[in-house]
């Protein structure tokens, strides 16, 4: 059975993104009962790294993934990085620390949530006109003059802009 490269990609991002947010959801809760101690020495955050090294291999298998590279970070640094499987199904060249993947979608999850902490802490306003933070910002439209003006933060988190998929 042969798998397709979008099938294999998709897959992969939606566990990258799962052990991701699981891991910031995880350390979130460690975090709040920990009051801000560092995690490094925190025996929670140990399990947490035993739990994926045995869960990741099987998720790996289930999902027909060759490899996969993940880092646990808190706000000191890398707390703890692990490499596994290989870039090709030949199995020829090993995953390592060093190995570049691409983040496909995954980066509009943190583009999303570092907005939304912005907007909670009172920095930005996701209603106001987008180029009241981006002012050289404009858009050429045949439709309309400055369509920019009527934008928002709001508007580019849904989609809702107005873009076509390749602007």
């Amino acid at each position: 059975m042969k798998i397709d490269d979008k099938n294999y990609y998709h897959k992969t991002v939606i566990l990258l993104l799962f052990v991701s947010l699981a891991s910031l959801i995880l350390l979130s809760a460690q975090n709040a009962k920990a009051q801000d101690l560092n995690i490094r020495n925190d025996i929670a955050v140990k399990s947490i790294i035993e739990e994926y090294n045995s869960k990741i291999p099987e998720l790996m298998k289930k999902n027909r993934l060759p490899g996969l590279s993940i880092a646990l970070v808190d706000k000191y640094g890398v707390v703890w990085h692990q490499a596994y499987g290989f870039t090709d199904r030949k199995k020829t060249n090993p995953v390592t620390g060093n190995t570049i993947f691409s983040v496909q979608s995954m980066s509009k999850a943190f583009t999303a949530t570092g907005v939304m902490i912005a907007v909670q802490d009172g920095l930005i306003d996701l209603d106001a006109p987008i180029t009241k933070y981006l002012p050289g910002f404009s858009v050429n439209s045949r439709f309309e003059k400055n369509p920019q003006e009527k934008m928002t933060l709001r508007h580019l988190l849904g989609h809702k802009a107005g873009f076509t998929h390749e602007a």
